[in-house]
């Protein structure tokens, strides 16, 4: 079937109203939408969703990595509501929504309401219903590579990338997530016979009861993930990984804090086990018991995780079983252990490209920043202002925790020589150092000779390609979170040269790479 192409929000809007576009079509984004006109549609309704019930989208859908901006849709009374309102067996990959503004009142998501397949899709914005939400898909989704920010709010079976009974993996949420029952960081509740790994979580999840960092509720398997993510609950059954558990859970940590009434728990506020003793499997599963304030690892009849002290989390040993060579990595002693599979947005400077040059490097943070780690440079230090918080070098790797940072930050490295090198990444959450571990009035600022910046190399490896596109895209469509803020060269990042980051540069690189 030939690729109908989509270059504007109206002809978004003719699929399935057109017979020139229907819903079983095959369809390509040809260039970014700017889609805030969609807020004066349909008396103030906003973009008509995509197919229904009985006439589902069907086809394939490929973004080509575009942008749909601004997009609107303001329906409290409508079930599957979002760019595409119900789907069936549909393909809707690639694409990138940013600033969504998305209501409505059951099985409400921003790409779509129910039963999409979805790779490589990223959203930003707010979306909200009454139940069944969820920051892609409402339910019934396939999710890989995918990714959200922004909020996400109902009053059950909300999640930051599917309300309930969606296929997850390789993902990632930095949502904040807020309801009354069955809350969780990327998924409201997990149905059984369900998949979530190689996922983490990084908002903050509140709720009544049955809240999770990653699950509300639940009764599919949940492999190789981990929860930064702050949780509050009112009622029982609040966990740093699940809120209630009625089946498998394997090789995930918990290191963000939990509180709430009764059954709170590291890992799950409560797990099912049989009165025979044989447990409903959590398996190699820890939690920090400093940073979440949580301890018991058993309950008569409750399994709540394994605890263990920062120090042990950041330890390679206490992680025997699971697989480093090709799920997860770690800086032992220096972090807690990182997927493989969810790419971290950083900086990875070449020797060659440090030897005996004068340039300097500033980054500037609007919002306080967290842990970075700096491997294998001899570090000059001064305390001349730029981070409030604790910088501690020793031979090989040195990690600065940054625990509030609002001005610039300037780097620069004495007599580089040409075999040093400078990998800059960014972590989940604060390590074992911190400002309250640390107490230190002095800031300091760290100073490294680099090239000037070229202009579209955003990860400094002298080359400009897709992935320097990918990392500009995750910093316009998060520029808050902890993942995909302002670590990226600044100048780089614009391309035009315009004195803004914005969509347009996007537009420029991907000229460019054409």
């Amino acid at each position: 079937m030939a690729q109908i192409p989509i270059s504007t929000i109206e002809d978004l809007q003719k699929i399935g109203n057109d017979p020139a576009y229907p819903l079983n079509g095959n369809y390509i984004l040809v260039n970014d939408i700017e889609a805030s006109a969609t807020k004066n549609w349909n008396d103030g309704k906003g973009f008509n969703p995509i197919g229904n019930r009985q006439n589902e989208f069907t086809g394939i859908f490929d973004g080509c990595n575009r942008t749909i901006l601004n997009l609107m849709i303001n329906r409290p009374d409508a079930s599957f509501v979002g760019l595409f309102s119900s789907c069936n067996n549909s393909t809707i990959n690639n694409i990138i929504l940013c600033n969504v503004y998305i209501i409505g009142k059951s099985s409400v998501g921003a790409i779509a309401g129910i039963g999409s397949n979805h790779r490589n899709c990223h959203v930003s914005g707010y979306i909200s219903g009454e139940t069944v939400v969820g920051g892609i898909v409402g339910e019934r989704g396939l999710l890989i590579n995918c990714s959200t920010s922004g909020t996400v709010n109902a009053e059950s079976n909300v999640g930051g990338l599917t309300g309930a009974d969606s296929w997850i993996e390789n993902s990632f949420s930095n949502c904040n997530v807020t309801g009354d029952i069955y809350v969780g960081g990327l998924a409201g509740n997990l149905g059984f016979g369900i998949y979530l790994k190689n996922s983490y979580s990084a908002g903050e999840i509140t709720g009544i009861k049955n809240v999770g960092g990653l699950v509300g509720m639940n009764i599919g398997a949940i492999v190789n993930c981990f929860s930064t993510s702050a949780v509050v609950g009112d009622c029982p059954y609040i966990g740093g990984l699940v809120g209630i558990n009625h089946a498998f859970i394997q090789n995930c940590y918990v290191s963000g804090p939990v509180s709430g009434f009764e059954d709170v728990g590291g890992i799950a506020g409560y797990s099912m086990v049989k009165p025979s003793g044989i447990m409903y499997r959590i398996i190699d599963a820890f939690f920090d018991k400093s940073t979440t304030g949580q301890y018991n690892e058993f309950w008569l009849y409750n399994e709540k995780g394994i605890p263990k002290s920062t120090i042990e989390m950041m330890a390679l040993v206490t992680f025997t079983n699971w697989d480093f060579e090709n799920v997860w990595w770690m800086i032992p002693g220096k972090t807690y252990p990182l997927l493989r599979p969810v790419r971290y947005v950083g900086l990875n400077i070449k020797p060659e490209q440090m030897a005996g040059l004068p340039a300097e490097y500033k980054i500037i943070f609007d919002e306080p920043v967290r842990n970075f780690t700096f491997d294998d440079v001899d570090l000059s230090l001064s305390t001349v202002g730029g981070i409030l918080g604790t910088l501690t070098p020793d031979d090989a790797t040195t990690t600065i925790t940054a625990m509030d940072c609002f001005t610039t930050w300037t780097l620069r490295l004495e007599d580089a020589a040409s075999t040093m090198g400078l990998i800059v990444m960014r972590l989940p959450v604060a390590a074992a150092m911190n400002a309250a571990n640390y107490p230190t009035t002095e800031s300091a600022t760290l100073i490294l000779p680099l090239i000037e910046p070229i202009f579209g190399d955003l990860n400094a490896d002298g080359v400009i390609n897709t992935l320097d596109r990918d990392i500009l895209i995750a910093l316009i469509l998060d520029p808050k979170s902890l993942w995909h803020s302002r670590l990226l060269l600044p100048s780089a990042a614009d391309i035009n040269k315009d004195g803004v980051i914005n969509v347009a540069d996007i537009i420029s690189l991907i000229t460019y790479l054409k």
